[in-house]
């Protein structure tokens, strides 16, 4: 059966850091999607908990929704699980620090249009690139042209995107989001959180600008018979390093100088 009137209602009061919630709202009208709605309510009331019970709950919450899912990989039903997980653990841990945590439009860079030379005399319009993010930390600023023209710009301090499992394909074309997001924000974090890897083992993840690969069920998807559970550890990994971008302030060079010789680490 669909969503009754209540269910809807309440899916539609959450804000927009439940995004499977949003998903499955989404899917209001297909047969069954009424199934998940209470194994999903049970699932992100146990993230207000310990990360023991967060990582819990996740991995009931993907059994079941492995077993019963209806519906094909095209409709990301799925990975949006692990994106609403990861935005509400960041939020925890970090949102005390008045940025905002979420789907977010990242900046990457700016750059003019214009139609002819006048336009580039007078006119020159400001536009923005940005790149789509699973979570991302980011703060806005807004940009005034001197036509008064005001844009929005969304800086991220870290991004990450979200995958049930990463492949070749999957990961070269995140390789080039990541290049694109630093080119404006070179101090940016850029993670890939999945919870399976398939990426060759040839292939040199550190001469990317990835900074790390978080692998959820530490496994290749087909290393075994049956997947592991999601790792806490794995999850406090990704908290700790983005903890350290929080407290770990950058020596001015001067200092780095006089007290050693050298500047980069």
């Amino acid at each position: 059966m669909p969503l009754d009137s209540s269910q809807k209602n309440y899916l539609v009061s959450l804000d927009k850091s439940h995004i499977h919630g949003k998903n499955i709202l989404a899917k209001a009208g297909k047969q069954d999607i009424e199934k998940f709605f209470l194994p999903y309510i049970s699932f992100f009331e146990s993230m207000s908990g310990d990360l023991d019970d967060a990582v819990c709950a996740l991995n009931h919450y993907k059994d079941f929704v492995r077993e019963e899912n209806p519906f094909k990989p095209q409709s990301k039903f799925e990975p949006t699980i692990i994106e609403e997980f990861v935005c509400h653990i960041l939020r925890k841990e970090f949102g005390n620090h008045e940025l905002s945590i979420g789907n977010v439009k990242a900046y990457s860079s700016l750059y003019f249009s214009y139609s002819g030379a006048q336009d580039f005399k007078n006119a020159l319009e400001l536009r923005v690139n940005e790149k789509d993010q699973d979570v991302g930390i980011y703060t806005e600023e807004t940009l005034t042209t001197k036509n008064g023209v005001v844009h929005k710009i969304y800086v991220p301090m870290v991004c990450i995107e979200c995958k049930t499992y990463l492949d070749k394909t999957m990961y070269e074309g995140t390789v080039a989001t990541a290049a694109k997001v630093k080119n404006g924000n070179p101090h940016c974090l850029f993670f890939i959180v999945t919870e399976t890897y398939e990426v060759f083992s040839a292939v040199e993840i550190a001469l990317s600008q990835i900074d790390n690969i978080y692998i959820l069920r530490k496994q290749r998807r087909k290393s075994s018979g049956s997947l592991n559970p999601i790792q806490r550890d794995v999850i406090q990994s990704m908290i700790d390093r983005i903890e350290l971008q929080f407290t770990q302030a950058r020596k001015p060079v001067d200092r780095m100088i006089s007290e050693r010789g050298f500047i980069l680490e």
